[in-house]
C-alpha cells in the first residue's frame, strides 16, 4: 500500500510542506503542481528529487507510470522553498485523484502532493445542474459569459428585466459594486427570483470598508436559495480548474441546498 512507503522516511532532512486543500487541474493537458519543500536541518541541501504518479480511489492507490526524474532542489538550512512542476493526468470524465508521491535519491519518501483532475469541460455541468431552461446569466461586464460560450454552455442572456421574467432552475448574477449602486432595483429582483423558486449564485464585490474577501454564504428560507460569493471568485476562471471546481460547487449548493454540510470551496 502506498502510504507504508513513508515508514521509510526515518529522519529524512527534507519533507514535501502539507497543502491545505487539494490542487485541481485540467486533465488531459500539460498543468502546472506546485510543490513546497522544507529543510528543518542546519546545514544547506542538494537533493535530487523524483516523484511517482499513482491514480487514487477510496482503498488504493495504483501507479500509472515508473519514477520521474525532477531536478536536484538546493534548500538553504532552515529554509522552505516553494517550486512548480508540469504534469499532465490522464483524461478523465469525473473527478478522479491522483496522487504525486516524492522521494530522494535513496529512495526516502518524502511526501504526497494529491491533485484532484477534472474535465475540460467542466463548465457544462451548469447545463445538468440548471436542466431545461439553460441557467440564466446576468454579466454586464462580460466577465463570465465569453468563458461559458467558448466552452459550449448553453444559458439565457439576461439583463436586469430578464432576470425578473426568468423562470429557469439556476440564475447566476457577477455584478460590481459600481453595477450595483446604478441599480438600486437589483437587490428587489433577486429577492423576486427566490419567491417564485429561481435559484441563485450572486458573484458581488466585497464591502470596500472590509480589508477582508467576502466570504460565502448562503441565504434561506425561501422557495429558492440565494448564494453570495466574492466576484474575485471569477479571477482567472479561464485557466484556474481550481476556480472552474469552486464555481461548480457554489452552482451545486444553489441548486441543491441540502449538499451544504458537504461543501468544500
Amino acid at each position: 500500500m502506498l502510504w507504508a512507503v513513508e515508514s521509510l522516511l526515518g529522519s529524512a532532512s527534507l519533507t514535501l510542506v502539507p497543502q491545505e486543500a487539494p490542487q485541481a487541474a485540467f486533465a488531459g493537458a500539460v498543468q502546472t503542481v506546485e510543490v513546497r519543500f522544507c529543510n528543518s536541518t542546519p546545514s544547506n541541501l542538494e537533493v535530487p528529487l523524483r516523484y511517482r504518479v499513482f491514480q487514487a480511489s477510496s482503498a488504493t492507490a495504483l501507479p500509472l507510470d515508473e519514477p520521474h526524474r525532477w531536478k536536484t532542489l538546493p534548500v538553504l538550512a532552515g529554509q522552505t522553498v516553494l517550486d512548480s512542476l508540469t504534469v499532465t493526468f490522464p483524461a478523465v470524465r469525473a473527478e478522479t485523484r491522483f496522487l504525486l508521491q516524492w522521494f530522494d535519491e535513496r529512495g526516502h519518501a518524502l511526501g504526497t502532493t494529491e491533485v484532484i483532475a477534472v474535465s475540460p469541460d467542466l463548465l457544462r455541468e451548469l447545463n445538468t445542474l440548471a436542466g431545461n431552461p439553460p441557467p440564466g446569466v446576468l454579466d454586464p461586464q462580460e466577465q463570465l459569459k465569453p468563458l461559458l460560450r467558448r466552452a459550449g454552455v448553453e444559458f439565457e442572456d439576461l439583463d436586469l428585466e430578464g432576470l425578473e421574467r426568468y423562470r429557469g432552475r439556476l440564475a447566476i448574477v457577477c455584478s460590481a459594486r459600481a453595477v450595483e449602486d446604478d441599480s438600486p432595483a437589483l437587490g428587489r429582483r433577486l429577492k423576486h427570483c427566490r419567491e417564485i423558486g429561481v435559484n441563485l449564485l450572486w458573484f458581488r464585490d466585497a464591502d470596500p470598508a472590509s480589508s477582508q474577501p467576502a466570504p460565502v454564504c448562503m441565504v434561506r428560507p425561501g422557495a429558492g436559495t440565494l448564494v453570495v460569493a466574492p466576484r474575485q471568485a471569477l479571477s482567472d476562471l479561464a485557466e484556474s480548474a481550481t476556480r472552474q471546481r469552486t464555481l461548480i460547487s457554489l452552482a451545486r449548493l444553489a441548486v441543491k441546498p441540502e449538499l451544504s454540510a458537504l461543501f468544500q470551496p
